[in-house]
């Protein structure tokens, strides 16, 4: 096995010669180190701001100088699932920019080609993939998001001309032939997003919940157990079993480190400010903790967030008003165990009894570069401290029991 020298969860384009080949090299390492998922995300422009993506100030934008080139997860996904044999590929896309017809038939042929390996997160897309290109995230947002996500199932699994009454998707006499893999079920689909109402369509529709942590709720776990409950409850009324439902299981942010300096560096880096700013749900949720968003109440990734609205002096501004106790309800940050101790709690909402060897959302290889070099276990070392992060979380889990 020859582990990959570049951070992981990646779908991104590298410059200088096979990026795609890389990028599946990359899960084959993935699959290889034994984990059973691997996550993706359908961006144009991201969540960063392109004037702070500089490799004076990010080590990892040497690697990689565009944070907004990216493939499309769809395409490059059928060749990762080609080329692997076990490991879970994931993704998250928006419920507009392909219509239902063109997903549930690109959705089942990835189920045919991964044999039931790919999963798929859907929900109302950000403003940033939308209005630069001509196009919008049209109202009611949720409500389009339900009847997007019957009329795709609908589609998958019926092997006779559909015709489905629909305000937004209505379909008349139409057939998507390719079948899922397994004839009686489509791919896993969850939702992406939250609020009481989500929560009550993904009871009633979806396969499961995603979201992220500790962001989604700036660090409160209290709307975390109501989120989950309200989800249930939903799944109960609609005679659907709740406890099969998907819950976010490894969805935190992370920055797991290795040592005090590299701790440092995380919380100092523009990499982890600029993710911080975007990582809630509107800027006013920063009040919940006694902070106050940079860029103002109304700030939220999904409306008013651009990655090419800023210039390089505004972003550092910006940046050098996050504090630290900021980042703490964003990112958490630290050793695998110090991380493990703040990360337990959403586990136990969730009512996890055992932990398979999951990937986290850990961004620390991004501000640290060292941590993709071989350690002394003869693999990379951001995944000796993954396996020190999930030992810590069973043994908090084990605990609790």
């Amino acid at each position: 096995m020859k582990p990959s020298k570049l951070t992981y969860l990646s779908n991104m384009w590298t410059p200088g010669g096979d990026a795609a080949g890389e990028c599946i090299r990359q899960a084959q390492t993935i699959e290889e180190l034994g984990y059973v998922n691997l996550n993706w995300t359908d961006q144009t422009q991201t969540w960063q701001f392109r004037a702070g993506w500089r490799p004076d100030l990010i080590p990892y934008a040497a690697v990689m100088p565009d944070h907004d080139a990216w493939f499309d997860t769809l395409t490059l996904g059928a060749a990762v699932l080609a080329r692997t044999e076990r490991i879970m590929l994931s993704t998250i896309i928006d419920s507009y920019r392909r219509p239902a017809s063109v997903l549930a038939q690109a959705l089942n042929s990835l189920d045919q080609i991964g044999h039931g390996r790919f999963l798929v997160a859907i929900g109302t897309g950000e403003d940033k993939q939308f209005e630069p290109y001509g196009m919008s995230r049209l109202e009611p947002r949720n409500t389009r998001l339900e009847d997007f996500i019957q009329t795709t199932r609908a589609l998958m699994l019926s092997d006779k001309p559909v015709t489905r009454d629909s305000q937004y998707n209505p379909l008349r006499d139409a057939l998507v032939g390719l079948p899922t893999y397994h004839p009686d079920r489509t791919l896993p689909i969850i939702i992406v997003g939250g609020g009481p109402r989500v929560m009550k369509i993904i009871g009633r529709s979806a396969d499961g919940w995603g979201t992220y942590l500790p962001g989604s709720m700036a660090d409160e776990l209290e709307p975390f157990e109501e989120s989950i409950a309200r989800m249930r409850a939903s799944a109960v009324e609609h005679d659907r079993d709740p406890e099969a439902l998907l819950l976010p299981v490894g969805a935190e942010v992370v920055m797991l480190c290795e040592d005090a300096d590299q701790v440092q560096r995380c919380y100092d880096s523009v990499y982890t400010r600029m993710s911080v700013m975007n990582l809630t749900p509107t800027g006013a949720d920063w009040k919940r903790w006694g902070g106050r968003h940079p860029i103002g109440d109304d700030w939220a990734l999904s409306v008013t967030h651009r990655s090419t609205k800023f210039t390089l002096d505004e972003v550092q501004d910006y940046c050098a008003k996050v504090r630290p106790e900021d980042i703490d309800h964003m990112i958490y940050i630290g050793t695998p165990e110090e991380v493990a101790a703040k990360s337990i709690k959403w586990y136990g909402a969730m009512g996890v009894q055992e932990l398979p060897q999951i990937l986290h959302w850990d961004k620390a290889t991004f501000v640290c570069p060292e941590l993709a070099e071989i350690g002394p276990s003869g693999k990379p070392r951001w995944h000796d401290l993954h396996l020190r992060y999930l030992e810590r979380l069973r043994e908090l889990l084990a605990l609790r029991t």
